[in-house]
């Protein structure tokens, strides 16, 4: 007796030494199934209701499962050698879980013994459970994902070989997946990606750093070219560089459309050009007679050789001189359009007096104005600062806001053009009309090139609609901006506005004039 209590002692020493503070349960049972020791760490009545719990589910629920694992402590109970099962085990606190059943004999302190080591920390007993089914449902949920998926997935191991590619790999690029199972990247070569690529994408993997969109074509068995798209980042365990996992992407469909779209816009811009330079030459040609026909037809007018005769031939040659100039004004704005889009527009930078352009672009539509009797008002900020732009330009905008107000507002409306200068806005043009106006909808087309919006008042108007395009183009080569603002029947605001890097203030313009009288002064005469 005094042998067996002294063995029984060493055996709870023993015990005592290996399992204190540990972070597994472990239970020691008797050959009968009875509890002879547990492990410290834990207070007694827990490790207590834990093994009633688990062996009153285990009876209930698993009695089959529990009757196995009775019989394998009877058949191992003496083994040296350990050896392990599992047990689905459904507890009501922790729902259900899979704990592992390892035996081991402690000989020689506790002869006949086996303990039952559950795999699982107290401390996260209650949450195993449904920590178990979730990693079930998330593997299911990959699955049908990877399954539903377009993509597919791919996994390297730490030496950078290919250790996974799901099945969808294999349906797109129709290479076998143990083809290229073992192997790596540079293995197999460059697919196709353009040498930057490339060695960017193996300084990558090389570098454990994570890449997007590595692009490259790759051809399938069958001679079809395909073009994929790999991302991929690393992954490590304990800290150590574990591999990479990645998603491979069949972007086919999209580098096709990519280069339809290239090719599309190549031939557009070929075509644009074509008619760029065609409209130039043309309106080269077309001005020579015009000027003929002007000139030639103001010498009738003017009777310089002598009377016309009828009355009705004078009327005739005033027709022709304005049909003339009309259609030589609607060349003069193709030609700039064209040179504009060509990118052989060039400005003529100057310093411009406001009062002076405004003027000379107002009397240039004044017979036009008189005739619809018509009322302008101008009116410009005083001091108003020079304009730094292109003289001929800058009046071709405003003669081309001056027509267009003129031309669709009825006859005795009333048209206002201001000028307004502002420090942080630059200078600020301003027409308004009291016209027939434009609707919100129309209002993005009356700036598209060669688009007139027709309505009741302004189907008897000429025009190709070129002005407020041409309007628009030329304020944005003196990187300034263009608005419109109109309401059907009540009338249209146009305003342009020139940056404040354009404005030349006068006190710039006085040292100007007096550095270069001084200049003038310190000439030498020869």
């Amino acid at each position: 007796m005094a042998l067996e209590g002294a063995t029984r002692s060493k055996a709870v020493e023993a015990m005592n030494l290996l399992f204190v503070n540990q972070q597994k349960i472990v239970l020691v049972v008797t050959y009968d199934g009875k509890t002879v020791n547990y492990f410290k760490g834990y207070d007694k009545p827990d490790v207590v209701r834990l093994i009633r719990s688990l062996k009153n589910d285990a009876r209930q629920e698993t009695s089959d499962r529990f009757r196995q694992f009775e019989s394998f402590m009877g058949a191992y109970v003496f083994s040296t050698t350990p050896r392990g099962e599992f047990l689905i085990i459904t507890s009501a606190s922790a729902g259900q879980f899979k704990a592992d059943f390892v035996f081991n004999k402690l000989w020689p302190y506790l002869i006949g013994a086996v303990f039952l080591s559950f795999l699982i920390s107290w401390t996260t007993y209650r949450f195993i459970g449904n920590r178990y089914n979730e990693v079930l449902d998330a593997q299911a949920r990959f699955g049908d994902f990877a399954a539903a998926s377009s993509d597919w997935f791919w996994e390297m191991d730490k030496n950078l070989r290919f250790s996974y590619f799901s099945e969808r790999f294999t349906l797109v690029t129709g290479v076998p997946e143990d083809k290229l199972l073992g192997q790596t990247r540079e293995d197999n070569g460059n697919p196709g990606a353009s040498a930057e690529d490339w060695q960017k994408h193996l300084s990558d993997l090389r570098s454990r750093r994570i890449f997007r969109n590595f692009t490259h074509p790759r051809i399938k068995p069958d001679g079809q070219q395909v073009w994929l798209s790999i991302s991929g980042m690393p992954y490590f365990r304990d800290g150590e560089f574990a591999g990479y996992r990645g998603v491979g992407t069949d972007i086919t469909d999209r580098v096709q459309t990519e280069k339809m779209l290239t090719e599309a816009k190549d031939e557009a811009e070929k075509a644009n050009r074509i008619k760029s330079d065609f409209l130039a030459n043309m309106s080269h040609e077309l001005r020579t007679p015009l000027n003929a026909v002007i000139g030639f037809s103001q010498m009738m007018m003017g009777e310089i050789y002598g009377k016309l005769g009828a009355p009705k031939y004078h009327e005739y040659a005033g027709d022709i001189c304005n049909s003339a100039r009309h259609l030589l004004e609607l060349i003069n704005d193709i030609l700039d359009i064209s040179k504009i889009e060509s990118g052989e527009f060039y400005l003529n930078e100057q310093d411009i007096d406001v009062q002076q352009v405004i003027d000379e672009a107002v009397g240039l539509v004044q017979s036009q104005i008189k005739s619809k009797k018509q009322k302008l008002v101008v009116n410009i900020e005083p001091d108003m600062p020079h304009l730094y732009a292109d003289r001929r330009m800058v009046k071709q905008v405003l003669l081309n806001v001056l027509s267009n107000a003129n031309k669709f507002t009825a006859i005795g409306g009333t048209l206002s053009l201001e000028a307004r200068h502002s420090g942080d806005q630059g200078i600020r043009f301003r027409m308004n009309d009291n016209g027939i106006g434009i609707s919100m909808a129309d209002l993005p087309r009356v700036l598209e090139p060669f688009n007139q919006v027709k309505t009741s008042a302004s189907v008897a108007q000429e025009g190709t609609g070129l002005g407020l395009s041409l309007v628009k183009m030329l304020m944005e080569l003196h990187n300034g901006k263009m608005s419109i603002e109109s309401e059907l029947d009540k009338g249209t605001t146009v305003q342009l506005v020139f940056p404040k890097q354009r404005s030349v203030p006068a006190v710039w313009l006085t040292e100007r004039a007096n550095a270069g009288a001084a200049d003038k002064v310190n000439t030498p005469e020869r």
